[in-house]
């Protein structure tokens, strides 16, 4: 899994992001069965960078809902 940047996030549309928010959490749910199971060990640093994109795609929906533009913080 390629970690998505955060611009590439925004580019995409709702329903895409919807979309690989609900793949994301599959992947998420595998890798922490297979380390509970004792077959995965370095499988971390894995789940934090899918953590991660999980709370930054919720991030954006919410920015979304809220209408808050992004350049306008940057200033």
């Amino acid at each position: 899994m390629a970690k998505l940047r955060l611009n590439d996030l925004r580019k995409m549309s709702r329903k895409d992001r919807e979309k690989r928010l609900g793949e994301l959490k599959r992947e998420l749910m595998n890798i922490k069965g297979k380390v509970l199971s004792g077959g995965i060990d370095e499988s971390v640093g894995q789940i934090r960078k899918l953590r991660r994109t999980i709370a930054q795609i919720y991030t954006i929906n919410r920015e979304e809902e809220l209408k808050i533009n992004i350049s306008q913080k940057k200033k």
